[in-house]
């Protein structure tokens, strides 16, 4: 008999905690997406960590207003193979194909109806008579040849499942979206540019087909346009713009030692920190931090020379840095 190809991952005790839990969530969410289903394209995909019989789990996706995960390109078998895997590394789920008459001969509709397009077989996948299912795998079998992502045919009842539901709506994470602004001085108010979204060559209306919402829009930093589909559209992405910070004031630069030089400035609020950038004549530039509760830097070890020096305050948020522009250059000799 042939081997149990990277199934019952999980027995015993789990599965039949798991396997309990359906009935509960079935009267709890009944034709609702899960909020943890992974999107992508307007679909909907949710893996279930219980070992169903093929008409029982789809039956029970059918009850949340879905079926069985079908697919019908290389992109869409990428996006499950790396949700699979981000669920849990290395499983295998079992989706909307089946054997009906478990003779390796069949595999040519879809649980929904509808024909098979693509199809992503292991190394002499289908092989066994009876294996009825169809499994993809997140793991590479080097004894049977599969790669990761590739699908192979199994015994009904042995693997966790794949739900998908179509929203039926068209998802707006790969439109383009144009801000009427991208960069902004902090001046104490928010800011709010014009936003202007195309999906598929067309400008959709908002409103309509989607709302906006500004975020971290006031202070220095990056700030964004949260777009989330409206009626026909689902999804959402957010759009980023700048917001500097004002150009630093009241720049000095003093000698204070051998070799050494002291630049103030005044204090700016709202910021991380500041920049202090520093170039002596023909000579290479240095740029040194402080901190944003700090209003001057001592350089130290300089050469005898004559350097230039411009200070700047930058805001971090959002993953992103924000520089404001830099002060008008100081020059002083160092002895």
């Amino acid at each position: 008999m042939k081997p149990k190809k990277l199934v019952r991952l999980f027995t015993g005790i789990a599965a039949v905690f798991m396997s309990l839990s359906i009935p509960l969530m079935v009267s709890a969410a009944t034709t609702k997406i899960p909020s943890t289903a992974k999107e992508w394209k307007g679909h909907y995909y949710q893996l279930y960590h219980n070992c169903m019989k093929f008409a029982d789990a789809n039956t029970f996706c059918k009850s949340l207003g879905g079926h069985l995960a079908t697919i019908s390109s290389a992109a869409e078998n990428r996006m499950i193979t790396n949700y699979l895997d981000s669920e849990h590394p290395g499983c295998s789920a079992m989706i909307g194909l089946y054997d009906a008459n478990g003779s390796n001969g069949t595999w040519d509709t879809w649980v929904t109806g509808e024909k098979v397009k693509y199809q992503n077989w292991g190394a002499g996948q289908p092989d066994w008579t009876g294996q009825t299912i169809c499994v993809i795998n997140t793991r590479a079998n080097s004894t049977y040849r599969w790669e990761v992502g590739e699908w192979d045919n199994g015994w009904d009842g042995d693997y966790w499942f794949l739900c998908e539901w179509d929203s039926g709506k068209t998802s707006i994470k790969n439109a383009t979206v144009k801000l009427s602004s991208t960069s902004y001085t902090y001046n104490g108010k928010t800011r709010e540019p014009k936003v202007t979204v195309q999906l598929n060559k067309k400008t959709l209306t908002e409103g309509t087909d989607y709302t906006v919402t500004y975020i971290a829009n006031k202070f220095p930093g990056y700030g964004y346009a949260k777009i989330v589909g409206k009626g026909k559209y689902t999804g959402s992405l957010n759009k980023y713009f700048k917001i500097k910070p004002k150009q630093i004031t009241g720049v000095s630069v003093k000698r204070t030692g051998t070799k050494q030089i002291t630049v103030k400035w005044n204090k700016m609020n709202y910021i991380t920190g500041y920049q202090i950038q520093y170039t002596k004549s023909f000579g290479k530039t240095y740029t040194v931090k402080a901190g944003s509760n700090l209003t001057s830097k001592v350089l130290k070890k300089l050469s005898k020379s004559t350097y230039s020096v411009r200070v700047r305050a930058y805001a971090t948020n959002n993953g992103k840095t924000a520089y404001g522009n830099w002060s008008s250059i100081k020059t002083i000799n160092v002895k």
